[in-house]
């Protein structure tokens, strides 16, 4: 169905069409992700598995019409079924993972813990699939001065060169934000335009 929608609207219309799956560890902001990107529903504070079907949305970015065609909102719990996963992971051809990049900087378990699913994640995807790695929470780092926080860029950087090597010549793209700001949003949105 996927496959015809999308032929449909590239053709005929001439609009972008893309199949997203959002995933990450539990309480890392995919929920509120998925809500930004235009979520048909409120997120209710709790996630099934297999989930809630998203649906599709229709976006304007800079002057183009992009169709964002969402799986299942799946929780990230440790009970996440492989099945559900490989499913989401199989139709889809822009693969989100959010983490808590505040958490994740700060406490070495959590870190450990989220390197570990993404890496899952990698395992269960062909390399045609691009990834964009989303850290929420960023926000917090301005909050904690004890965790020096010289520039973004500088974290994106220690981030990239923590993942770099699970990606294998996949391509990805890395950003570090704050999900309840419009102007992060905004860059997640451009890089959906992003060949």
């Amino acid at each position: 169905m996927f496959d015809v929608l999308k032929n449909f609207f590239s053709r005929i219309i001439g609009i972008k069409v893309l199949s997203i799956t959002v995933l990450g560890p539990l309480a890392s902001g995919k929920s509120t992700l998925n809500l930004k990107l235009g979520r048909l529903s409120a997120y209710t504070g709790e996630t099934r598995i297999p989930g809630e079907e998203l649906g599709r949305v229709v976006l304007k970015i800079k002057n183009k019409t992009i169709v964002i065609v969402k799986g299942l909102d799946i929780g990230g719990s440790e009970e996440s079924s492989i099945i559900h996963l490989k499913k989401q992971i199989e139709s889809s051809q822009l693969i989100f993972f959010v983490f808590d990049s505040f958490i994740f900087f700060s406490h070495e378990q959590d870190k450990n813990r989220a390197l570990g699913f993404l890496k899952k994640i990698i395992s269960l995807s062909d390399v045609n699939k691009r990834f964009l790695i989303v850290g929420s929470h960023f926000d917090l780092f301005q909050k904690d001065i004890s965790l020096n926080l010289n520039s973004k860029k500088e974290f994106e950087k220690k981030l990239e060169d923590q993942i770099f090597s699970m990606f294998q010549g996949r391509k990805h793209d890395i950003i570090l934000c704050d999900l309840n700001s419009e102007k992060s949003i905004s860059e997640i949105k451009n890089l959906l335009l992003k060949k």
